[in-house]
């Protein structure tokens, strides 16, 4: 239950960043913030900083899941093809 809190940062942070062309350092330094931040509300800071690492990894590869998947509904509604780039 502990590492919902990294994936929904992640998926929050990917819906409302897609529309940026790339991502830059506020979407690094906000991935690292809230991997930090979610170790440290499951009370898993104290333990060890390793834990910070997986959540920072799960908030990434949350963040890169919304954004894709942002970025091809977008494509969709829109009308574009979905397959070109």
């Amino acid at each position: 239950m502990h590492e919902m809190i990294p994936i929904v940062a992640g998926l929050l942070l990917g819906f409302l960043t897609y529309r940026s062309s790339r991502p830059g350092p506020f979407t690094a330094i906000a991935v690292l913030l809230l991997g930090i931040g979610s170790a440290y509300v499951n009370g898993e800071l104290g333990e060890s900083w390793g834990f910070a690492l997986v959540d920072i990894m799960s908030v990434t590869a949350s963040y890169v899941a919304a954004r894709w998947v942002a970025r091809r509904i977008g494509r969709a509604v829109s009308g574009r093809s979905v397959t070109a780039r």
